[in-house]
């Protein structure tokens, strides 16, 4: 028999087998050698801790279920954390090692404690307790709008800068072509301080593009500068460069300043794959360029044969594009995801909803379906006001189209499914209500 004791078990074994594949396995790239006691390593480090806590919370779930308490939970989350850091410092894995991975795994295991104890009154949440979740949920997702617009904004550092045409920068790949003119705002630049910063402004104002002109090397395995702009600190500002046989292009936002990622276009087969050298002479030199106009990116490629280039916009239903545990430039699945997103975010207000239908415990269940209806119709409202503010109104203020199908489509699906799980959650409560004697 399964109890709760091995149910715990179980699911701690399991949590330890994928935490030791998740962290002990060799991972491509990384910083070799990171501060052990930095809370804010590498690029990405936002994401990061956020995948730490989640893959803890298990850990905490499987400790309380076998009865540990909360002491021990902790304890064993920071043993196990210190074990893997240990390991991770004395091989050579590519895995990072410090200690915002310890405070992101004892976290994660606390709140995966804290599940175990009261998760079933989340899940199970009736009246007016569920009602509160459900309206939660919903500002929730309009504050995520918001906080998803204010991360595609540009964040132009205040510091000297520092252009670098096809530089070895240590933590890229070599470009391996030939830049013959690199410009921003149709200004020439060369490697070392910028003496006009005024240059770097105008590109995040939107009035001006960076552009080189180069003759393609080989495909590269990760991204490669051609162009790019760092500041006194180090700090990436600007970057046009090559990846694999696509042409890249980012700029810096308030995303890159959280540690998600930045915002980045790609054009893809701009440089010729493996087999196809380049050819002596002018024809085979390239203009490639990226500009951002409000919220979009784009970037270009012209040859004398042909000349293309790619847009993207940034949209405050964007936010998976933020928090994705692998680099994404905006393909044709695009507006799946953000259908997928949508819908996750707004499943829990549906759920809620329906739950939220039930009277208080003791209230006689006469004329409740007439309440149960008033209730439906106040959520379905409230819903629809604030999908509106944040799929029209929103995107009408910072001057963008209102949203499109996936958006709505995405959004709508997750409220109705999570009502369809709620109310059969609901009824099935209510069955069992019934059956037990008085």
């Amino acid at each position: 028999m399964l109890t709760r004791a091995r149910a715990g078990a179980c699911v701690t074994a399991l949590a330890l087998a994928a935490i030791a594949w998740g962290t002990l396995t060799p991972a491509a790239g990384g910083n070799p050698n990171p501060p052990a006691w930095c809370l804010r390593c590498g690029d990405v480090s936002g994401i990061d801790f956020g995948l730490n806590v989640l893959l803890f919370i298990p850990v905490g779930i499987g400790l309380r279920l076998s009865g540990a308490s909360f002491p021990r939970v902790l304890l064993v989350s920071t043993a196990v954390t210190l074990a893997v850091e240990i390991i991770q410092w004395q091989a050579a894995i590519g895995r990072v090692a410090s200690f915002s991975d310890l405070t992101a795994n004892v976290l994660g295991a606390a709140v995966g404690m804290a599940l175990a104890e009261r998760g079933g009154e989340l899940v199970l949440a009736r009246s007016a307790a569920a009602r509160t979740l459900a309206r939660g949920t919903l500002v929730g997702w309009f504050m995520i709008q918001l906080l998803t617009a204010w991360e595609f904004v540009p964040s132009l550092t205040q510091s000297a800068y520092w252009a670098q045409i096809a530089a070895d920068l240590g933590h890229f790949e070599r470009f391996s072509g030939h830049v013959l003119m690199a410009t921003i705002a149709d200004v020439p630049i060369t490697n070392g301080r910028m003496k006009n910063n005024e240059l770097v402004g105008r590109l995040f104002k939107g009035d001006a593009r960076v552009a080189a002109s180069v003759i393609p090397g080989a495909p590269t395995r990760a991204v490669a500068p051609i162009v790019s702009v760092f500041d006194g600190e180090q700090r990436e500002i600007m970057l046009l460069g090559q990846e694999g046989e696509d042409l890249v292009f980012r700029l810096r936002t308030h995303a890159t300043d959280a540690r998600f990622r930045t915002p980045t276009i790609s054009l893809f087969g701009v440089f010729p794959p493996i087999g196809h050298g380049a050819v002596e002479g002018g024809r085979d030199t390239l203009l490639v360029s990226g500009w951002r106009k409000g919220w979009r990116l784009t970037v270009s490629a012209s040859s004398r044969k042909s000349s293309r280039s790619r847009s993207a916009m940034l949209l405050p239903s964007y936010g998976w594009a933020l928090v994705l545990p692998f680099e994404h430039t905006w393909t044709a699945m695009s507006g799946r995801f953000t259908a997928a997103w949508m819908a996750l975010l707004l499943f829990p207000a549906g759920y809620w909803g329906a739950r939220g239908l039930s009277s208080a415990p003791g209230v006689p269940e006469a004329g409740e379906a007439p309440v149960a209806g008033l209730r439906v119709m106040t959520l379905v409202g409230f819903a629809l006001l604030v999908l509106v503010a944040g799929l029209v109104g929103l995107p009408l203020i910072l001057g963008l189209t209102p949203a499109g199908w996936w958006q709505w489509g995405g959004a709508l699906a997750g409220i109705a499914s999570g009502l369809a799980v709620g109310f059969l959650s609901w009824l099935a409560g209510r069955s069992r209500s019934h059956r037990i004697p008085a």
